[in-house]
């Protein structure tokens, strides 16, 4: 977040508590964390782990091309501001961007940062603008306990909503119409998949064709990428693998810089930073070999990119047969 979204939250924030109205399409105000610590547990499903997905994903979905906000630390009755640590959502920074990630198709980035106002540290989720509306949450749980599919939430003022055919109309066309600063599109050419498996000692590596188009306005100077891997439950089960497999994250340090409009197709050498027993060498290899083109045992879905001034891009990771596809 740059200083001067950083001026627009604390800014709105002063105005808040000094009685102005609220932009509510843009910001959202709560006394204390979301608890992301589980998703269900034997005592059921955790409402404020979906109460985040709404909120994340209605802020996102809604018309226009602005940064939105949700600040932890203000009592919205009171107005009074409080100090709001990351711990009380019993996750770390990584770990809350990996709910959107893990639970959105089409994910997309959040970065969050602490502001000072008023000598109370507050915690900022910033959403950046999106062109890739609408973003459907895959499995929303109401705070009932009903379970629906493939959800999408707008906002309208203070309240989020289920999009209607009209709001679902309006992201299809911001897709086409919002150019951001910041915008790449990830591509994974999935028929080198098979021939880029390799293990080294206790080490996965793979060698994978990445088509990276720099969309935006700005010149990009990627210092690394980090790719999510999700193995569902059900395929570690069958391949005799441990679930801490699940969510993989892989990573390539390699300097990339892409000036607006390049495109960039170059093989790239992921490393996954996990201890592997030799029984999980052997399994890993027969998934990778067997499913990596079966969308319901293996879900290549998101990059991350690190970015030289310190800050990151994630993106959605799409998946084509051949670069001509990718660039249709």
């Amino acid at each position: 977040m740059n200083s001067d979204l950083k001026e627009q939250v604390i800014l709105h924030v002063l105005q808040f508590i000094n009685g102005q109205a609220l932009e509510k399409n843009k910001f959202e105000f709560k006394r204390e964390w979301y608890n992301l610590s589980y998703k269900t547990n034997a005592e059921g499903h955790n409402k404020d782990y979906y109460e985040f997905l709404k909120d994340c994903t209605s802020l996102v979905n809604t018309y226009g091309g602005d940064d939105r906000f949700i600040v932890i630390g203000i009592d919205e009755d009171t107005k009074e501001l409080f100090d709001s640590g990351i711990e009380n959502s019993g996750r770390n920074a990584s770990q809350i961007k990996d709910v959107i990630i893990s639970n959105v198709k089409d994910s997309f980035p959040i970065d969050i940062e602490y502001l000072e106002v008023k000598g109370k540290n507050l915690a900022v989720i910033h959403i950046p603008p999106s062109t890739g509306k609408p973003h459907i949450i895959e499995e929303y749980v109401s705070k009932s306990g009903q379970k629906f599919q493939r959800e999408i939430f707008t906002r309208n003022g203070s309240s989020s909503h289920l999009a209607t055919k009209g709001d679902i109309d309006l992201m299809y066309w911001e897709r086409g119409n919002i150019v951001l600063e910041r915008n790449v599109k990830a591509t994974l050419l999935l028929d080198q998949i098979h021939n880029g498996i390799e293990f080294k000692q206790t080490h996965l590596f793979l060698h994978l064709s990445v088509v990276l188009e720099n969309r935006g306005l700005r010149p990009l100077s990627i210092l690394s990428m980090q790719i999510q891997l999700n193995i569902p439950k059900e395929t570690l089960g069958k391949a005799n693998l441990p679930n801490h497999h699940e969510n993989m994250k892989i990573v390539c340090p390699e300097h990339v810089l892409l000036f607006p409009g390049d495109i960039r197709n170059h093989l790239y050498t992921f490393e996954y930073h996990q201890f592997l027993m030799d029984r999980e060498i052997e399994r890993l290899r027969g998934l990778f070999i067997t499913s990596a083109r079966d969308n319901t045992a293996m879900q290549f879905t998101a990059v991350r990119l690190l970015l030289s001034d310190g800050t990151s891009l994630t993106t959605s990771l799409h998946a084509f047969d051949s670069i001509e596809e990718s660039l249709n």
